[in-house]
C-alpha cells in the first residue's frame, strides 16, 4: 500500500498527479482521507478525466456513493460506522472491478 501524505496542490496539478501516479492500470480501491474540503472530490475528478471519465463527479456525502463511466465508484463513508456499511452492501460493491475511491476510508 502506497500513502501520499500532506500534498497541497493547484487544481491544475492534479492531473499530473493522476498521470504520476500511473493509475491507469492500477484498478483497485483508494483510500482518501483529508479535512473537510481539502479538495477529495476535486482530485477524483481530476483522476477520473484522467481516465477517459465523461460524467459529472459531484461529492456522495449523501448519496454514500456515485458511480461513473468506465468503472469508477466514489464513496464517502464519513458518517457511516462498519454494521452501517455492511447493511449497505458495501463489501459487495467494493468487489466490483473497477477504480473505488473511498472518502474517509481509514476512519472505520
Amino acid at each position: 500500500m502506497q500513502l501520499l501524505t500532506s500534498l497541497t496542490l493547484k487544481e491544475n496539478e492534479l492531473t499530473k498527479l493522476a498521470e504520476s501516479l500511473a493509475i491507469q492500470n492500477k484498478k483497485g480501491i483508494y483510500l482518501l482521507e483529508g479535512n473537510l474540503a481539502s479538495g477529495k472530490t476535486t482530485l477524483i475528478k481530476a483522476i477520473a478525466e484522467y481516465l477517459g471519465s465523461t460524467s459529472l463527479v459531484t461529492s456522495p456525502t449523501f448519496l454514500i456513493k456515485q458511480e461513473y463511466d468506465h468503472q469508477i465508484y466514489h464513496y464517502d463513508i464519513y458518517q457511516k460506522d462498519l454494521q452501517s456499511l455492511l447493511e449497505l452492501g458495501f463489501l459487495e460493491e467494493i468487489e466490483k472491478e473497477g477504480w473505488h475511491f473511498v472518502e474517509w476510508g481509514m476512519k472505520n
